[in-house]
Protein backbone atom coordinates (compact mmCIF):
# COMPACT_ATOMS: atom_id res chain seq x y z
CA UNK A 1 0.00 0.00 0.00
CA UNK A 2 1.41 3.70 -0.91
CA UNK A 3 1.04 6.15 1.27
CA UNK A 4 1.37 10.16 0.51
CA UNK A 5 1.02 13.19 2.42
CA UNK A 6 -1.18 15.76 1.50
CA UNK A 7 -0.27 18.96 -0.80
CA UNK A 8 0.24 21.30 2.53
CA UNK A 9 2.80 19.07 3.93
CA UNK A 10 6.36 19.54 3.32
CA UNK A 11 6.88 16.09 3.01
CA UNK A 12 5.31 16.21 -0.44
CA UNK A 13 6.38 19.46 -1.56
CA UNK A 14 8.13 18.78 -5.20
CA UNK A 15 8.73 20.23 -8.42
CA UNK A 16 6.61 17.12 -10.16
CA UNK A 17 3.28 19.77 -10.43
CA UNK A 18 1.00 16.38 -10.54
CA UNK A 19 -1.95 16.53 -8.59
CA UNK A 20 -2.45 14.95 -5.54
CA UNK A 21 -3.75 11.62 -4.98
CA UNK A 22 -7.65 12.17 -3.77
CA UNK A 23 -7.50 10.49 -0.32
CA UNK A 24 -4.75 14.01 0.67
CA UNK A 25 -7.91 16.30 -0.24
CA UNK A 26 -10.36 13.93 2.39
CA UNK A 27 -11.71 15.85 5.41
CA UNK A 28 -10.69 14.48 8.49
CA UNK A 29 -13.98 13.26 8.91
CA UNK A 30 -13.87 11.24 5.55
CA UNK A 31 -10.07 9.87 6.50
CA UNK A 32 -11.40 8.95 9.99
CA UNK A 33 -13.91 6.53 8.02
CA UNK A 34 -11.49 5.36 5.64
CA UNK A 35 -8.99 4.56 8.49
CA UNK A 36 -11.48 2.76 10.50
CA UNK A 37 -11.93 -0.08 7.68
CA UNK A 38 -8.11 -0.79 7.75
CA UNK A 39 -5.87 -3.06 10.23
CA UNK A 40 -4.56 -1.65 13.82
CA UNK A 41 -0.73 -2.11 12.78
CA UNK A 42 -1.78 0.09 9.02
CA UNK A 43 -3.51 2.76 11.47
CA UNK A 44 -0.41 3.36 12.85
CA UNK A 45 1.95 3.55 9.71
CA UNK A 46 -0.42 5.70 8.91
CA UNK A 47 0.10 7.90 11.78
CA UNK A 48 4.07 8.58 10.78
CA UNK A 49 2.83 10.03 7.04
CA UNK A 50 2.33 13.68 8.44
CA UNK A 51 1.06 15.99 11.14
CA UNK A 52 -2.60 16.32 9.87
CA UNK A 53 -2.82 12.07 10.16
CA UNK A 54 -0.93 11.92 13.11
CA UNK A 55 -3.78 13.99 14.82
CA UNK A 56 -6.68 12.02 12.67
CA UNK A 57 -5.22 8.42 14.10
CA UNK A 58 -4.79 10.33 17.68
CA UNK A 59 -8.73 10.76 17.83
CA UNK A 60 -10.66 8.49 20.56
CA UNK A 61 -13.52 7.30 17.89
CA UNK A 62 -10.84 6.01 15.65
CA UNK A 63 -9.92 3.19 18.82
CA UNK A 64 -13.56 3.06 20.06
CA UNK A 65 -13.83 -0.39 18.07
CA UNK A 66 -10.29 -2.19 18.10
CA UNK A 67 -9.61 -5.56 15.93
CA UNK A 68 -6.54 -7.06 17.78
CA UNK A 69 -4.65 -10.12 16.43
CA UNK A 70 -2.20 -12.08 18.31
CA UNK A 71 0.34 -11.87 15.51
CA UNK A 72 0.05 -7.96 16.21
CA UNK A 73 0.76 -8.01 20.01
CA UNK A 74 3.85 -9.83 19.48
CA UNK A 75 5.07 -6.73 17.94
CA UNK A 76 6.61 -4.63 20.79
CA UNK A 77 5.98 -1.37 18.72
CA UNK A 78 2.84 -2.06 18.09
CA UNK A 79 1.90 -3.13 21.20
CA UNK A 80 3.51 -0.06 23.09
CA UNK A 81 1.68 2.60 20.72
CA UNK A 82 -1.74 0.31 21.32
CA UNK A 83 -1.37 0.64 25.53
CA UNK A 84 -1.89 4.24 24.91
CA UNK A 85 -4.40 4.51 22.55
CA UNK A 86 -6.82 1.58 23.61
CA UNK A 87 -8.25 3.85 26.78
CA UNK A 88 -10.87 4.73 24.15
CA UNK A 89 -12.16 1.26 22.90
CA UNK A 90 -15.47 0.34 24.03
CA UNK A 91 -15.55 -2.63 21.55
CA UNK A 92 -12.39 -5.26 21.48
CA UNK A 93 -11.40 -8.37 19.68
CA UNK A 94 -8.69 -10.34 20.33
CA UNK A 95 -7.77 -13.48 18.73
CA UNK A 96 -5.67 -15.73 16.33
CA UNK A 97 -5.90 -16.94 13.15
CA UNK A 98 -3.54 -19.69 11.73
CA UNK A 99 -1.82 -20.49 15.33
CA UNK A 100 -2.35 -21.18 18.99
CA UNK A 101 -1.19 -16.89 20.62
CA UNK A 102 1.94 -17.31 22.41
CA UNK A 103 2.81 -16.77 26.21
CA UNK A 104 3.84 -12.68 25.61
CA UNK A 105 0.50 -12.04 23.38
CA UNK A 106 -1.86 -13.12 26.21
CA UNK A 107 0.69 -11.22 29.04
CA UNK A 108 0.04 -8.29 26.44
CA UNK A 109 -3.60 -9.10 26.01
CA UNK A 110 -4.27 -8.74 29.67
CA UNK A 111 -2.11 -5.70 30.24
CA UNK A 112 -3.93 -3.85 27.15
CA UNK A 113 -7.29 -5.17 28.81
CA UNK A 114 -6.12 -3.13 32.35
CA UNK A 115 -6.45 0.13 29.77
CA UNK A 116 -9.51 -0.35 28.82
CA UNK A 117 -12.38 0.82 31.57
CA UNK A 118 -14.83 2.06 29.12
CA UNK A 119 -14.71 -1.24 27.14
CA UNK A 120 -18.45 -2.96 26.29
CA UNK A 121 -17.88 -5.81 24.46
CA UNK A 122 -14.97 -7.92 24.84
CA UNK A 123 -14.66 -11.03 22.08
CA UNK A 124 -12.09 -13.39 22.33
CA UNK A 125 -10.86 -16.01 19.81
CA UNK A 126 -8.87 -18.78 20.73
CA UNK A 127 -7.07 -16.77 23.41
CA UNK A 128 -7.13 -19.82 26.51
CA UNK A 129 -4.88 -19.33 28.91
CA UNK A 130 -1.24 -20.78 29.38
CA UNK A 131 0.13 -22.73 32.99
CA UNK A 132 1.11 -19.83 34.91
CA UNK A 133 -0.06 -17.16 32.87
CA UNK A 134 -2.79 -14.16 33.12
CA UNK A 135 -6.60 -15.35 32.75
CA UNK A 136 -7.64 -12.71 30.59
CA UNK A 137 -11.15 -12.94 31.98
CA UNK A 138 -10.19 -12.48 35.43
CA UNK A 139 -8.34 -9.24 34.32
CA UNK A 140 -11.54 -8.16 32.37
CA UNK A 141 -13.36 -8.63 35.70
CA UNK A 142 -11.45 -6.57 37.34
CA UNK A 143 -10.56 -3.84 35.33
CA UNK A 144 -13.72 -3.69 32.59
CA UNK A 145 -17.03 -2.66 34.60
CA UNK A 146 -18.86 -1.54 31.62
CA UNK A 147 -18.86 -4.45 30.43
CA UNK A 148 -21.94 -6.05 28.57
CA UNK A 149 -20.90 -8.17 26.02
CA UNK A 150 -18.64 -11.24 26.28
CA UNK A 151 -18.14 -13.86 23.28
CA UNK A 152 -15.60 -16.76 23.60
CA UNK A 153 -14.79 -19.21 20.81
CA UNK A 154 -12.00 -21.66 21.24
CA UNK A 155 -10.92 -20.27 24.36
CA UNK A 156 -10.11 -23.88 26.55
CA UNK A 157 -9.35 -23.34 29.76
CA UNK A 158 -10.91 -19.92 30.65
CA UNK A 159 -13.48 -20.40 32.79
CA UNK A 160 -12.20 -20.94 36.34
CA UNK A 161 -13.28 -20.30 39.83
CA UNK A 162 -11.78 -16.88 40.01
CA UNK A 163 -12.21 -15.56 36.23
CA UNK A 164 -16.13 -16.53 37.13
CA UNK A 165 -16.74 -14.69 40.46
CA UNK A 166 -14.39 -12.03 38.72
CA UNK A 167 -17.15 -11.59 35.77
CA UNK A 168 -19.86 -11.84 38.65
CA UNK A 169 -19.04 -9.21 40.96
CA UNK A 170 -16.68 -6.57 38.67
CA UNK A 171 -19.27 -6.72 35.86
CA UNK A 172 -22.60 -6.23 36.86
CA UNK A 173 -24.26 -4.67 33.79
CA UNK A 174 -22.56 -7.72 31.42
CA UNK A 175 -25.84 -8.94 29.90
CA UNK A 176 -24.84 -11.19 26.57
CA UNK A 177 -22.60 -13.97 26.60
CA UNK A 178 -21.56 -16.07 23.71
CA UNK A 179 -19.95 -19.44 24.30
CA UNK A 180 -18.53 -21.07 21.06
CA UNK A 181 -16.62 -23.49 22.69
CA UNK A 182 -16.69 -26.95 23.31
CA UNK A 183 -17.94 -27.34 26.77
CA UNK A 184 -15.83 -29.54 28.06
CA UNK A 185 -12.80 -27.83 27.28
CA UNK A 186 -14.09 -24.22 28.87
CA UNK A 187 -13.57 -25.28 32.00
CA UNK A 188 -10.13 -25.07 33.82
CA UNK A 189 -8.75 -26.12 37.30
CA UNK A 190 -11.22 -27.43 39.88
CA UNK A 191 -14.48 -27.71 38.28
CA UNK A 192 -16.46 -28.98 40.96
CA UNK A 193 -15.66 -25.41 42.19
CA UNK A 194 -16.93 -23.68 38.84
CA UNK A 195 -20.67 -24.87 39.32
CA UNK A 196 -21.60 -22.29 41.83
CA UNK A 197 -20.09 -19.17 39.83
CA UNK A 198 -20.73 -20.34 36.63
CA UNK A 199 -24.71 -20.76 37.44
CA UNK A 200 -25.06 -17.54 39.10
CA UNK A 201 -23.19 -15.97 36.05
CA UNK A 202 -25.71 -17.33 33.89
CA UNK A 203 -28.71 -16.55 36.11
CA UNK A 204 -28.32 -12.60 35.35
CA UNK A 205 -27.34 -13.32 31.08
CA UNK A 206 -30.30 -12.01 29.16
CA UNK A 207 -28.90 -12.90 25.74
CA UNK A 208 -27.30 -16.17 25.48
CA UNK A 209 -25.79 -17.40 22.49
CA UNK A 210 -24.58 -21.39 22.78
CA UNK A 211 -23.92 -24.55 21.02
CA UNK A 212 -27.15 -26.88 21.56
CA UNK A 213 -25.19 -29.12 23.67
CA UNK A 214 -22.24 -27.32 25.34
CA UNK A 215 -24.11 -26.88 28.77
CA UNK A 216 -25.55 -30.71 28.72
CA UNK A 217 -21.88 -31.90 27.57
CA UNK A 218 -20.08 -29.72 30.33
CA UNK A 219 -18.22 -30.89 33.39
CA UNK A 220 -20.26 -33.20 35.71
CA UNK A 221 -20.89 -30.95 38.74
CA UNK A 222 -21.93 -27.77 36.03
CA UNK A 223 -24.14 -30.10 34.01
CA UNK A 224 -26.05 -31.52 37.40
CA UNK A 225 -26.37 -27.80 38.80
CA UNK A 226 -27.90 -26.65 36.26
CA UNK A 227 -30.55 -30.21 35.79
CA UNK A 228 -30.52 -30.09 39.51
CA UNK A 229 -32.31 -26.35 39.53
CA UNK A 230 -29.27 -24.42 40.76
CA UNK A 231 -29.24 -22.21 38.07
CA UNK A 232 -32.72 -20.26 36.81
CA UNK A 233 -32.99 -18.39 33.33
CA UNK A 234 -35.14 -15.86 34.81
CA UNK A 235 -33.96 -12.36 33.00
CA UNK A 236 -33.12 -14.26 29.70
CA UNK A 237 -34.67 -12.38 27.28
CA UNK A 238 -33.07 -14.00 23.97
CA UNK A 239 -31.72 -17.50 23.44
CA UNK A 240 -30.02 -18.78 20.04
CA UNK A 241 -28.50 -22.40 20.49
CA UNK A 242 -25.88 -23.60 17.23
CA UNK A 243 -25.31 -26.90 16.27
CA UNK A 244 -23.47 -29.07 18.39
CA UNK A 245 -20.15 -30.27 17.91
CA UNK A 246 -20.86 -33.85 17.94
CA UNK A 247 -24.12 -35.00 17.21
CA UNK A 248 -25.76 -35.96 20.69
CA UNK A 249 -29.53 -34.77 20.42
CA UNK A 250 -30.78 -36.37 23.77
CA UNK A 251 -28.15 -33.56 25.33
CA UNK A 252 -28.96 -30.81 22.94
CA UNK A 253 -32.60 -31.27 23.99
CA UNK A 254 -32.30 -31.35 27.58
CA UNK A 255 -30.46 -27.67 27.55
CA UNK A 256 -33.13 -26.47 25.21
CA UNK A 257 -36.25 -27.70 28.08
CA UNK A 258 -34.13 -26.70 31.06
CA UNK A 259 -33.90 -23.24 29.20
CA UNK A 260 -37.63 -22.59 28.42
CA UNK A 261 -38.96 -24.47 31.66
CA UNK A 262 -36.83 -22.13 33.96
CA UNK A 263 -37.19 -18.74 31.98
CA UNK A 264 -40.13 -17.61 33.79
CA UNK A 265 -42.42 -15.07 31.23
CA UNK A 266 -39.02 -12.68 29.99
CA UNK A 267 -38.02 -14.77 26.88
CA UNK A 268 -39.16 -13.16 24.08
CA UNK A 269 -36.74 -14.47 20.99
CA UNK A 270 -35.86 -18.42 20.75
CA UNK A 271 -33.23 -19.52 18.30
CA UNK A 272 -32.55 -22.74 17.29
CA UNK A 273 -30.09 -23.61 14.63
CA UNK A 274 -30.26 -27.49 15.22
CA UNK A 275 -32.03 -29.95 14.64
CA UNK A 276 -33.50 -31.04 17.33
CA UNK A 277 -37.13 -30.03 17.83
CA UNK A 278 -39.07 -32.99 16.35
CA UNK A 279 -42.93 -34.16 17.16
CA UNK A 280 -42.55 -35.12 20.42
CA UNK A 281 -40.21 -32.10 21.93
CA UNK A 282 -42.96 -30.02 20.49
CA UNK A 283 -45.02 -31.52 22.64
CA UNK A 284 -43.01 -31.84 25.71
CA UNK A 285 -42.15 -28.07 25.15
CA UNK A 286 -46.29 -27.09 25.45
CA UNK A 287 -46.46 -29.65 28.43
CA UNK A 288 -43.99 -26.98 30.11
CA UNK A 289 -44.43 -24.03 28.41
CA UNK A 290 -47.84 -23.31 29.86
CA UNK A 291 -48.22 -19.68 30.68
CA UNK A 292 -44.68 -19.10 30.96
CA UNK A 293 -43.93 -18.91 27.09
CA UNK A 294 -47.04 -16.09 26.52
CA UNK A 295 -44.35 -13.15 25.84
CA UNK A 296 -42.36 -15.33 23.21
CA UNK A 297 -42.30 -12.91 20.30
CA UNK A 298 -39.43 -14.12 18.08
CA UNK A 299 -39.01 -17.67 16.55
CA UNK A 300 -36.68 -19.21 14.14
CA UNK A 301 -35.78 -22.81 13.94
CA UNK A 302 -33.92 -24.64 11.34
CA UNK A 303 -35.68 -28.27 12.30
CA UNK A 304 -35.00 -30.50 9.45
CA UNK A 305 -37.87 -33.61 8.47
CA UNK A 306 -38.62 -34.09 12.46
CA UNK A 307 -41.21 -31.21 12.99
CA UNK A 308 -44.16 -32.36 11.29
CA UNK A 309 -47.24 -30.23 11.10
CA UNK A 310 -48.83 -31.91 14.19
CA UNK A 311 -45.86 -30.60 16.28
CA UNK A 312 -45.91 -26.68 14.66
CA UNK A 313 -49.19 -26.57 15.76
CA UNK A 314 -48.29 -27.33 19.61
CA UNK A 315 -45.55 -24.71 19.49
CA UNK A 316 -47.92 -22.12 18.06
CA UNK A 317 -50.49 -22.80 20.28
CA UNK A 318 -48.04 -22.21 23.33
CA UNK A 319 -46.73 -18.59 21.82
CA UNK A 320 -49.78 -17.15 19.96
CA UNK A 321 -48.47 -13.77 20.23
CA UNK A 322 -45.38 -14.63 17.62
CA UNK A 323 -44.82 -11.35 15.55
CA UNK A 324 -42.04 -12.86 13.89
CA UNK A 325 -41.45 -16.83 12.69
CA UNK A 326 -39.18 -17.89 10.95
CA UNK A 327 -39.33 -21.99 9.66
CA UNK A 328 -35.80 -23.25 7.86
CA UNK A 329 -35.34 -26.72 6.34
CA UNK A 330 -38.25 -27.73 8.00
CA UNK A 331 -38.75 -30.68 5.06
CA UNK A 332 -41.78 -32.41 6.10
CA UNK A 333 -44.24 -29.24 6.50
CA UNK A 334 -44.92 -28.11 3.22
CA UNK A 335 -47.38 -25.83 1.87
CA UNK A 336 -49.91 -26.83 4.80
CA UNK A 337 -47.22 -25.45 7.42
CA UNK A 338 -47.14 -21.79 5.81
CA UNK A 339 -51.04 -21.78 5.96
CA UNK A 340 -50.88 -23.06 9.38
CA UNK A 341 -48.45 -20.02 10.31
CA UNK A 342 -50.81 -17.51 8.91
CA UNK A 343 -54.26 -18.65 10.39
CA UNK A 344 -52.86 -19.34 14.10
CA UNK A 345 -50.75 -16.01 14.61
CA UNK A 346 -52.78 -13.02 13.74
CA UNK A 347 -49.73 -10.63 14.99
CA UNK A 348 -47.42 -11.99 12.84
CA UNK A 349 -45.14 -9.22 11.36
CA UNK A 350 -42.58 -11.25 9.56
CA UNK A 351 -42.63 -14.66 8.07
CA UNK A 352 -39.58 -16.30 6.86
CA UNK A 353 -40.61 -19.86 4.64
CA UNK A 354 -39.34 -22.41 3.65
CA UNK A 355 -41.10 -24.92 2.03
CA UNK A 356 -39.81 -28.54 0.39
CA UNK A 357 -40.83 -29.11 -2.67
CA UNK A 358 -40.85 -33.29 -3.48
CA UNK A 359 -42.54 -36.08 -4.51
CA UNK A 360 -43.35 -37.26 -0.28
CA UNK A 361 -44.07 -33.46 0.28
CA UNK A 362 -46.91 -33.06 2.90
CA UNK A 363 -51.06 -33.66 0.45
CA UNK A 364 -51.32 -29.34 -0.42
CA UNK A 365 -47.99 -28.59 -1.61
CA UNK A 366 -49.16 -27.82 -5.37
CA UNK A 367 -51.14 -24.66 -4.99
CA UNK A 368 -49.26 -22.65 -2.01
CA UNK A 369 -51.21 -20.32 -1.42
CA UNK A 370 -54.58 -22.60 -1.47
CA UNK A 371 -56.90 -21.67 1.05
CA UNK A 372 -54.40 -18.84 2.62
CA UNK A 373 -55.01 -15.59 4.08
CA UNK A 374 -51.66 -13.46 4.69
CA UNK A 375 -52.00 -11.90 8.67
CA UNK A 376 -53.19 -8.07 7.91
CA UNK A 377 -50.44 -7.26 10.33
CA UNK A 378 -47.09 -8.75 8.16
CA UNK A 379 -45.18 -6.62 6.28
CA UNK A 380 -42.09 -8.87 5.81
CA UNK A 381 -42.73 -12.00 3.73
CA UNK A 382 -39.69 -14.28 2.71
CA UNK A 383 -40.74 -17.30 1.25
CA UNK A 384 -38.52 -20.04 -0.78
CA UNK A 385 -38.94 -23.15 -2.50
CA UNK A 386 -36.35 -25.85 -2.41
CA UNK A 387 -34.85 -27.37 -5.00
CA UNK A 388 -35.39 -24.55 -7.30
CA UNK A 389 -36.68 -26.67 -10.50
CA UNK A 390 -39.62 -26.21 -12.77
CA UNK A 391 -40.38 -29.78 -12.27
CA UNK A 392 -40.51 -29.20 -8.61
CA UNK A 393 -44.80 -29.54 -8.43
CA UNK A 394 -44.82 -26.05 -6.87
CA UNK A 395 -47.32 -23.73 -8.17
CA UNK A 396 -48.89 -20.53 -7.13
CA UNK A 397 -52.60 -20.14 -8.58
CA UNK A 398 -52.76 -16.25 -9.38
CA UNK A 399 -56.51 -16.24 -7.87
CA UNK A 400 -55.39 -17.81 -4.67
CA UNK A 401 -52.17 -15.37 -4.66
CA UNK A 402 -54.73 -12.22 -5.01
CA UNK A 403 -56.49 -13.39 -2.35
CA UNK A 404 -54.28 -14.18 -0.17
CA UNK A 405 -52.73 -10.71 -0.60
CA UNK A 406 -56.10 -8.90 -0.41
CA UNK A 407 -56.00 -8.83 3.30
CA UNK A 408 -52.57 -8.03 4.07
CA UNK A 409 -52.35 -4.60 2.33
CA UNK A 410 -49.08 -3.29 4.49
CA UNK A 411 -46.53 -5.79 3.25
CA UNK A 412 -43.79 -3.50 2.57
CA UNK A 413 -40.61 -6.18 1.69
CA UNK A 414 -41.35 -9.53 0.05
CA UNK A 415 -38.80 -11.84 -1.04
CA UNK A 416 -39.78 -14.50 -3.27
CA UNK A 417 -38.17 -17.59 -5.19
CA UNK A 418 -39.98 -20.20 -6.82
CA UNK A 419 -39.58 -21.69 -10.19
CA UNK A 420 -43.16 -20.71 -10.96
CA UNK A 421 -43.00 -16.85 -10.16
CA UNK A 422 -44.56 -15.45 -13.79
CA UNK A 423 -45.84 -12.62 -15.18
CA UNK A 424 -49.30 -12.83 -13.90
CA UNK A 425 -47.47 -12.86 -10.11
CA UNK A 426 -45.47 -10.48 -10.24
CA UNK A 427 -48.26 -7.80 -11.83
CA UNK A 428 -50.48 -9.05 -8.94
CA UNK A 429 -47.84 -7.93 -6.14
CA UNK A 430 -47.12 -4.88 -7.81
CA UNK A 431 -51.04 -3.71 -8.18
CA UNK A 432 -52.05 -5.20 -4.90
CA UNK A 433 -49.51 -3.45 -2.35
CA UNK A 434 -49.55 0.18 -2.15
CA UNK A 435 -47.22 0.11 0.42
CA UNK A 436 -45.03 -2.08 -1.16
CA UNK A 437 -40.95 -0.77 -0.85
CA UNK A 438 -38.81 -3.61 -1.24
CA UNK A 439 -39.38 -6.61 -3.84
CA UNK A 440 -37.10 -9.19 -4.28
CA UNK A 441 -37.69 -12.44 -7.08
CA UNK A 442 -34.60 -14.60 -6.87
CA UNK A 443 -35.97 -16.82 -9.34
CA UNK A 444 -37.27 -15.09 -12.68
CA UNK A 445 -37.21 -17.66 -15.45
CA UNK A 446 -40.48 -17.24 -16.23
CA UNK A 447 -40.67 -13.52 -16.14
CA UNK A 448 -41.01 -11.48 -19.80
CA UNK A 449 -41.39 -7.53 -20.21
CA UNK A 450 -45.43 -8.34 -19.93
CA UNK A 451 -44.74 -7.75 -16.45
CA UNK A 452 -44.67 -4.42 -16.39
CA UNK A 453 -47.45 -3.57 -19.28
CA UNK A 454 -49.98 -3.92 -16.91
CA UNK A 455 -48.36 -1.10 -14.55
CA UNK A 456 -49.09 2.62 -14.97
CA UNK A 457 -46.71 4.92 -16.57
CA UNK A 458 -44.52 7.21 -15.00
CA UNK A 459 -46.17 10.82 -14.12
CA UNK A 460 -49.47 9.29 -13.70
CA UNK A 461 -50.60 8.75 -9.71
CA UNK A 462 -51.25 5.15 -9.73
CA UNK A 463 -54.37 3.59 -7.91
CA UNK A 464 -54.76 3.55 -4.44
CA UNK A 465 -54.14 -0.27 -4.38
CA UNK A 466 -51.09 -0.15 -6.57
CA UNK A 467 -47.07 0.05 -5.40
CA UNK A 468 -46.45 3.83 -5.56
CA UNK A 469 -43.08 3.97 -3.46
CA UNK A 470 -41.33 1.38 -4.61
CA UNK A 471 -37.29 1.75 -3.48
CA UNK A 472 -35.49 -1.39 -3.91
CA UNK A 473 -35.92 -4.43 -6.74
CA UNK A 474 -33.91 -7.56 -7.51
CA UNK A 475 -34.33 -9.17 -10.61
CA UNK A 476 -32.38 -12.66 -10.83
CA UNK A 477 -32.02 -15.26 -12.63
CA UNK A 478 -34.05 -13.27 -15.45
CA UNK A 479 -32.74 -14.37 -18.94
CA UNK A 480 -35.37 -12.71 -21.00
CA UNK A 481 -35.03 -9.44 -19.48
CA UNK A 482 -33.29 -7.18 -22.06
CA UNK A 483 -33.17 -3.47 -22.85
CA UNK A 484 -36.71 -3.02 -24.60
CA UNK A 485 -37.92 -4.98 -21.26
CA UNK A 486 -35.90 -2.69 -18.66
CA UNK A 487 -36.92 0.70 -20.54
CA UNK A 488 -40.92 -0.65 -20.24
CA UNK A 489 -39.92 -1.36 -16.73
CA UNK A 490 -38.00 1.91 -15.90
CA UNK A 491 -40.92 3.87 -17.48
CA UNK A 492 -43.68 2.61 -15.11
CA UNK A 493 -44.73 4.66 -12.12
CA UNK A 494 -43.09 2.36 -9.44
CA UNK A 495 -39.37 3.51 -11.20
CA UNK A 496 -39.67 6.54 -10.38
CA UNK A 497 -38.63 6.10 -6.85
CA UNK A 498 -36.22 3.15 -7.19
CA UNK A 499 -32.93 3.43 -4.69
CA UNK A 500 -31.91 0.13 -5.71
CA UNK A 501 -31.66 -1.92 -8.38
CA UNK A 502 -30.11 -5.77 -8.74
CA UNK A 503 -30.24 -7.35 -12.00
CA UNK A 504 -28.77 -11.02 -12.31
CA UNK A 505 -28.60 -13.11 -15.01
CA UNK A 506 -29.80 -11.29 -17.60
CA UNK A 507 -29.34 -10.20 -21.42
CA UNK A 508 -28.88 -6.08 -21.11
CA UNK A 509 -26.29 -4.28 -22.71
CA UNK A 510 -24.43 -1.37 -21.73
CA UNK A 511 -26.75 0.66 -23.32
CA UNK A 512 -28.99 0.26 -20.41
CA UNK A 513 -26.94 2.14 -18.10
CA UNK A 514 -27.78 5.51 -20.10
CA UNK A 515 -31.47 4.63 -19.98
CA UNK A 516 -31.53 3.62 -16.03
CA UNK A 517 -29.59 6.95 -15.16
CA UNK A 518 -32.34 8.82 -17.53
CA UNK A 519 -35.64 7.38 -16.52
CA UNK A 520 -34.57 6.69 -12.39
CA UNK A 521 -34.35 10.17 -11.64
CA UNK A 522 -33.54 8.36 -7.40
CA UNK A 523 -31.52 5.67 -8.61
CA UNK A 524 -28.51 5.02 -6.04
CA UNK A 525 -27.09 2.07 -6.47
CA UNK A 526 -27.54 -0.39 -9.53
CA UNK A 527 -25.86 -4.08 -9.52
CA UNK A 528 -25.83 -5.92 -12.89
CA UNK A 529 -24.07 -9.21 -12.77
CA UNK A 530 -23.51 -12.22 -15.24
CA UNK A 531 -22.34 -15.59 -15.80
CA UNK A 532 -21.41 -15.73 -19.14
CA UNK A 533 -20.32 -12.61 -21.39
CA UNK A 534 -18.46 -11.97 -24.26
CA UNK A 535 -14.85 -10.36 -24.13
CA UNK A 536 -15.34 -7.44 -26.82
CA UNK A 537 -18.35 -6.49 -24.57
CA UNK A 538 -16.04 -5.42 -21.50
CA UNK A 539 -14.77 -1.85 -23.02
CA UNK A 540 -18.02 -0.76 -24.00
CA UNK A 541 -19.41 -1.49 -20.41
CA UNK A 542 -16.30 0.29 -19.31
CA UNK A 543 -17.44 3.48 -21.53
CA UNK A 544 -20.69 3.24 -19.99
CA UNK A 545 -20.44 3.53 -17.02
CA UNK A 546 -17.77 6.18 -16.85
CA UNK A 547 -20.24 8.41 -18.53
CA UNK A 548 -22.60 7.51 -16.50
CA UNK A 549 -20.66 8.57 -13.12
CA UNK A 550 -19.89 11.76 -15.15
CA UNK A 551 -23.54 13.07 -15.21
CA UNK A 552 -25.24 10.85 -11.97
CA UNK A 553 -24.02 10.11 -8.68
CA UNK A 554 -25.24 6.73 -9.06
CA UNK A 555 -22.88 3.71 -7.31
CA UNK A 556 -22.65 1.11 -10.37
CA UNK A 557 -21.26 -2.28 -9.43
CA UNK A 558 -20.54 -4.29 -12.68
CA UNK A 559 -20.07 -8.39 -11.91
CA UNK A 560 -18.45 -10.21 -15.54
CA UNK A 561 -16.61 -13.29 -15.75
CA UNK A 562 -13.40 -10.93 -16.83
CA UNK A 563 -14.45 -8.12 -14.56
CA UNK A 564 -14.81 -9.19 -10.86
CA UNK A 565 -15.73 -5.67 -9.50
CA UNK A 566 -15.75 -2.23 -11.23
CA UNK A 567 -16.33 0.11 -8.73
CA UNK A 568 -17.38 4.34 -9.48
Amino acid sequence: MWITAPPNCRAMQSSTGRAPPTIDVLPSELLMQVLQHLTVPTRLVCAQVCRRWADVVRAPVLWERLPVTATALDDYSTAARLMTLATAAKELDLGTVFEPPSAIAIDRAATLLLRCGELRTLRLLDMGQYTGGPNLLTVAGRSCLQLRELSLAECPGIFNPEALASLSDGCPRLEKLELLTDGEEIFGGDVAQCAAPFCRLLGRIQVLHVRADMLATSAGPVAAAIATGWCRFTRLREVTLDPPASPSPARATRVLLDIISGQGDQLQRLTVHSQVVTDAIAGQIAARVGLKGANLRHLHLDAGDKLTVWGLRQLLKCWPGLQSLSLVHCLSLGAEGFRLACQELPDLTRLRYQIAASPDAPAGSADVFRGTRLPPSLRVLQLYVTPTDEACGIRVGEPAFATALGGCRGLTHVTISWPACDDSLVACLLLTLPQLQCLHLLDCRLVTGKAWETLPPAGIRPADHASAAMLELTLANCPSLDDGSLSRLCTCSVATSLNWLWLDGTAVTPDCLTLLARECPSLLEVYIRWTELPTSNIEMWHHAAAVVNKNRDIHLRIDLPELANMGR
